[in-house]
């Protein structure tokens, strides 16, 4: 099938395109990206991730009641992953509470211990493992600070961390940095990561590199071309360096600047764009406005650096959906980014937005709501990008490059809103039913 939408009882799917979502998934197989599941007992992936909460074992990596039988089994496949006593390996990456992981390109993990791509979770003190600092895994030392975020088109990169944290902070749905205090890292710390990661890695293995955490980008142009610097110096087969920057960011340096960016290597930006609509961009204290995302995203296009802005569905609720979707069109289209990419606005605990839901003074919408404002929003768009639906919280999936794949796109929303309310994933805080 062309689009993949997500169940929450499914019991076996199989999905030609990207993705594939359930609560209660035994058995899961895709032809492409991800897989994800609370309850997983079998993954078969052919690409790139696993995203997994309890993992007990998953086939081909053994059952684990032969711990000495699953090690002579366990491997590392070509996008595959294998899970035996808990542990996996993934050529991608992969996101586990618990268990030893192992990733050959990036991690995310709770409770673990990560370095150079790889985690491990320290099996005696499971609750106290390590937030910061200097880890060592196989001899290997880098430097990681807290959850490191990256976006899932990254998920076969490097990453380097080079900000701790995000330097505004304060949108009222995002929880991703709320334990973190913003801090720039030392250019001589991350220097030695890349070339920590140089030795773990080879120079000719690496050929995507992602620079976390959020808007690294802010950091002093000087700095971020002696890291691009290294960064090709160390691995020279390198092909893609890409950060997340907000757009008051980007607007923060000029042309010039970005133009000596793009020729020390840095090819690829991510923006959280949110919205265009200037009351929602105030309400949710997102820090800047659409003048200012308008600018900042010229100015990096303008440099001939690849751009890839993300669109929130739902943030606006039902009283700004139309012009929450019309106003972030008009932005997208004057900036004419590379990827446009949405994502949908699930309330987060620990998030302003997040209480207002769990108090009843902000109402999601549901998905066909948010789906009528996704059909808005690409009903105004007249770029030339690639839209895509790439994210597990999408109610479907639906990618396409403007303007020819427009009606095709428009024609899978409408299927979309075709289908009955159970046929999607439950609406609420993601802790209480996702």
């Amino acid at each position: 099938m062309t689009y993949a939408f997500y169940s929450n009882e499914l019991l076996h799917v199989a999905v030609a395109s990207r993705s594939g979502y359930s609560n209660e998934l035994r058995h899961l197989a895709v032809a492409s990206h991800s897989g994800y599941s609370n309850e997983l007992r079998h993954l078969a992936i052919t690409s790139r991730s696993g995203y997994l909460l309890e993992q007990p074992a998953v086939a081909s990596g053994g059952n684990g009641r032969d711990p000495a039988r699953d090690a002579r089994r366990r491997r590392r496949g070509a996008g595959e992953a294998y899970v035996s006593r808990g542990m996996l390996a993934a050529a991608g990456e992969a996101y586990v509470n618990r268990g030893v992981l192992a990733a050959a390109g990036a991690a995310w993990a709770k409770h673990m211990s990560i370095t150079a791509g790889k985690a491990r979770m320290n099996a005696n003190r499971r609750e106290n493992a390590p937030a910061s600092g200097r880890r060592s895994v196989f001899g290997v030392a880098m430097h990681y600070e807290g959850m490191i975020y990256r976006p899932p088109s990254e998920g076969g990169s490097l990453i380097i961390q080079a900000t701790v944290g995000c330097p505004h902070n304060r949108c009222r749905f995002c929880n991703m940095y709320k334990d973190k205090r913003f801090r720039i890292r030392k250019v001589a710390e991350i220097l030695e990561d890349i070339d920590e990661a140089g030795r773990l890695y080879g120079k000719d293995n690496v050929r995507t590199v992602f620079l976390a955490d959020g808007n690294t980008a802010v950091m002093r142009t000087g700095h971020l071309l002696r890291i691009l610097e290294r960064l090709n110096e160390v691995f020279p087969r390198l092909e893609r360096i890409t950060s997340y920057c907000a757009s008051q960011y980007m607007d923060k340096k000029t042309e010039e600047e970005w133009a000596d960016l793009r020729s020390a290597g840095l090819s690829r930006i991510h923006c959280g764009m949110e919205s265009g609509h200037d009351p929602l961009l105030s309400k949710v204290c997102k820090g800047t406005s659409m003048e200012e995302q308008i600018r900042g995203g010229r100015a990096v296009r303008a440099a001939g650096i690849e751009l890839s802005m993300y669109y929130l569905a739902g943030l606006g609720g039902a009283e700004m959906s139309g012009s929450h979707a019309a106003d972030s069109a008009a932005v997208l289209n004057a900036v004419n980014p590379e990827f446009i990419r949405v994502r949908t606005f699930t309330p987060m605990p620990g998030t302003e937005l997040g209480e207002d839901c769990r108090s009843g003074r902000f109402i999601p919408l549901d998905a066909h709501a948010t789906l009528r404002e996704l059909r808005l929003l690409i009903e105004r768009l007249e770029g030339d990008g690639l839209f895509l639906s790439d994210h597990w919280l999408n109610f479907a999936d639906i990618r396409g490059r403007l303007p020819k794949d427009k009606e095709r796109m428009l024609k899978a929303v409408d299927e979309a809103l075709a289908l009955p309310d159970d046929f999607f994933r439950p609406v609420g805080m993601i802790t209480d039913s996702l």
